[in-house]
């Protein structure tokens, strides 16, 4: 499966609106299926289209939460016609990814409480649940939580405890010197 990651463009305005016909295509909404195409369309502007041979199979779009943190969101969908392994790699690449370009300390999600597929992709792609706001919308006339989870990356955290700890050791290392004599 070969996956590309492409800036969202005009040309690819009809295979993005054929998504929002999936009823379970929560990306950004929970009704995907009652939105006009600008209402579709603005919603993606800042979206990354996910390509897989070739095809438009999904939307991706990251954002800040904190930045000084290192805390980023994440919304994710990708269409139906993958099943949840599937899903799970396409996920995990494009983390993989993210995480190399930006320093992430937290990346956060969120799924309905009956999306079965996604939390459990979440699940498995490393994702905790955090918290969950009952009954927060009615999807096909059955109430749904929203499900916040998050995923922390510590590697990023022991590279600066790492560096904080050399920064202090050679801070007391040049105070030794300054002061060596005087006592």
């Amino acid at each position: 499966m070969k996956i590309n990651l492409i800036p969202y463009n005009e040309s690819k305005k009809e295979e993005v609106c054929k998504l929002y016909f999936e009823n379970d295509f929560y990306f950004k909404t929970f009704m995907p299926d009652y939105l006009s195409e600008s209402e579709i369309l603005s919603s993606v502007n800042d979206a990354i289209l996910i390509e897989i041979n070739g095809e438009v199979a999904g939307l991706v779009e990251c954002g800040e939460v904190m930045e000084a943190a290192g805390h980023y969101g994440i919304d994710f969908r990708v269409s139906k016609e993958f099943n949840i392994e599937e899903t799970g790699t396409i996920l995990s690449a494009i983390i993989q990814a993210y995480t190399v370009k930006v320093k992430v300390n937290k990346l956060a999600v969120k799924a309905y409480e009956k999306d079965e597929k996604y939390l459990s992709i979440f699940n498995e792609c490393g994702f905790e649940v955090e918290g969950t706001l009952p009954n927060l919308v009615t999807i096909n006339g059955e109430n749904n939580g929203e499900v916040r989870l998050h995923k922390t990356f510590n590697s990023h955290r022991e590279d600066k405890k790492n560096q904080l700890e050399e920064s202090t050791i050679n801070r007391f290392n040049s105070r030794e010197d300054q002061y060596a004599g005087r006592l």
